[in-house]
């Protein structure tokens, strides 16, 4: 009987000790979901200029929220086929009409998960200081991709350069310039080169991302200044977006960092990168800016 008691005294004794080892040795999941929140997130986001002053601001307000925003530059790459493979978080280098157009291409499943800024796409010229000026038959080098082809024709309308016919779309191709009284030379050009090109053209369009980055001033060099009215639903689509994989579009960290990008301070960085060049997009009390 004795042996029987003792027995059972070791192995109560075993669990306690058992149970206070637990105890102390385990984290309660209390502890781990604390962990998990306190837990510093990266997010690699694909673009294709470095743009300081904006990203500098955006993870610094990212930070707030304890989450590092990486920027990756890329070149010759299509870098929403750089999103899908899975090898970045975040795109942010294209407006909507080039999103939805690649998307349809090439069958990504991509969403846009918020704005960033409408960039102006303006006429400059080395040999010529107004439209006024520009010769018959003069040259002047446009985007070489269909959606921008279609912007810059627009532009020229705008400008009093062509007129188009009846019924053309927010897109226009060269068939659908119904008078062309200067009778100007469309030259097809990659976009980023077109700033390059200006000594061999009479006059070029060219993105205030360009401009700036060749060291132009979009306050005083352009001979035309394309007009951007947020309100007006037919330059929506020429609005820069944030990018995520369909999969991804209720992450809450990725909400966070457009909630980064679309704050005061991202604002007056975009001001300040462009010249006021480009509008932040996300609320129309920028544009009187």
């Amino acid at each position: 009987m004795k042996r029987i008691i003792r027995n059972l005294i070791n192995l109560m004794l075993i669990a306690v000790i058992g149970i206070t080892g637990l105890a102390g040795c385990g984290t309660s999941n209390a502890e781990k979901n604390e962990g998990t929140k306190n837990e510093k997130k990266v997010v690699k986001i694909g673009i294709t200029t470095p743009d300081d002053k904006i990203w500098d601001a955006v993870k610094k307000k990212a930070a707030e929220d304890n989450i590092e925003v990486q920027t990756i530059c890329f070149s010759n790459v299509n870098i929403n086929e750089v999103l899908e493979s899975g090898d970045i978080d975040l795109n942010a280098f294209q407006h909507y009409a080039y999103f939805e157009k690649n998307k349809a291409d090439l069958g990504l499943d991509l969403v846009s998960m918020g704005d960033m800024y409408i960039l102006r796409v303006d006429i400059y010229s080395k040999k010529y200081k107004s439209l006024d000026e520009l010769p018959n038959g003069a040259k002047i080098a446009v985007p070489n991709d269909p959606v921008n082809i279609g912007r810059s024709i627009k532009v020229f309308e705008q400008a009093g350069l062509v007129k188009l016919k009846e019924g053309t779309g927010e897109t226009p191709e060269f068939n659908d310039i119904e008078s062309n009284p200067k009778n100007i030379q469309l030259i097809e050009i990659e976009h980023s080169q077109i700033v390059r090109s200006l000594d061999d053209v009479d006059a070029g369009i060219v993105f205030v991302k360009d401009a700036v980055d060749a060291g132009l001033d979009p306050s005083k060099d352009p001979i035309y200044v394309n007009n951007i009215d947020l309100k007006d639903p037919k330059m929506q689509k020429y609005i820069n977006l944030i990018a995520a994989r369909a999969e991804d579009k209720d992450n809450e960290t990725y909400k966070k960092v457009v909630k980064a990008f679309n704050s005061d301070e991202v604002a007056e960085a975009i001001f300040e990168q462009f010249k006021h060049g480009a509008i932040p997009a996300w609320d129309e009390k920028y544009s009187d800016q």
